[in-house]
């Protein structure tokens, strides 16, 4: 519906283009005199306080606190529009009649960054997104077939930007070649890295490039695959057919990724901190880490010595 209104401007003020976009969806909205028991409102705020100036209750679904997720040098001008916008997003949240949170650690957050939210009056929940079971038959897909075998490769699931750390993969994967012999002759099984890359990011493109060259640097370029804005259906098939999903984002606020990858009974590691904690269960569903490369590929290795080889 705003889809004219742009995401950013020369690469900057998305937070700013976001409440500009959403500002345009709530009047159109609110002017179209809809009738509905209850509004939710997802990830920005700006839309609470009109809402419920037409009446509306609100339940706002809090992902992350926008503050958190903001990873600009700090400067003097990103300060004053960073404390700007903060303080939109807390003072229209204010105003929700009930708050629901992704995680608890997403709720922790939002309390430690904003004190005040710890004597909010309105209902908080922790509610856990949800997501759809697999289908029953999963599609072939010719086009990863020359370059990945069933069950033969380590599997992650991100966006490419460097805050997701995917370089961890890399390094681990590089590690655990070296440490295991059978790994290491078995040439075909390898590394997939697979999500979503905008061209028109800057950091993004950076970030691919950077893992490009890291692959060349630890000598396993040949065995890493990389796919950038895959369809559903390869998403399907990779996640269906991995030996090992490996999430490595840092502080996560929740993390879809090794819920896709367990409820297809394809274990998970994970970061040892943030929304894995509430979602992986150490030692039964997948493993919880350090953010330490050698760790984790002890951890690559033993599963793939004790159910592989």
């Amino acid at each position: 519906m705003a889809s004219f209104i742009p995401p950013r401007i020369k690469g900057r003020l998305h937070a700013l283009m976001s409440y500009i976009r959403m500002l345009f969806i709530v009047l159109y909205f609110v002017f179209s005199f809809a009738k509905f028991d209850l509004v939710v409102v997802d990830q920005i705020t700006l839309p609470i306080p009109i809402l419920r100036l037409f009446k509306y209750k609100v339940l706002y679904y809090c992902h992350f606190p926008e503050a958190l997720l903001n990873d600009n040098k700090r400067t003097f001008l990103v300060v004053i529009y960073r404390k700007i916008i903060d303080t939109i997003e807390i003072l229209c949240m204010y105003l929700a009649n009930v708050i629901c949170f992704n995680s608890e650690y997403t709720r922790s957050s939002l309390e430690a960054t904003f004190p005040s939210m710890r004597k909010w009056k309105g209902g908080k929940y922790i509610v856990y997104p949800c997501m759809q079971a697999p289908p029953a038959k999963v599609m072939p897909q010719p086009q990863l077939n020359s370059l990945i075998s069933p069950k033969e490769y380590l599997l992650t699931v991100n966006r490419f930007e460097t805050r997701k750390r995917l370089d961890l993969c890399l390094e681990a994967f590089a590690l655990a070649i070296k440490k295991c012999e059978k790994l290491r002759n078995d040439q075909n099984f390898k590394l997939v890295l697979a999500g979503g890359l905008d061209a028109k990011n800057a950091d993004a493109l950076v970030c691919r490039r950077e893992l490009a060259d890291l692959a060349k640097k630890l000598q396993i370029d040949h065995r890493v695959v990389m796919r950038e804005n895959i369809t559903q259906e390869e998403k399907e098939y990779l996640l269906s057919n991995s030996y090992l999903f490996l999430y490595t984002p840092p502080n996560e606020h929740f993390g879809i990724g090794p819920i896709e990858a367990m409820i297809r009974s394809v274990p998970a590691v994970g970061i040892n901190n943030g929304g894995p904690k509430e979602t992986i269960e150490n030692g039964e569903t997948g493993f919880l880490l350090r953010s330490d490369p050698a760790e984790w590929s002890d951890c690559i290795v033993d599963m793939v010595s004790r159910l592989i080889y």
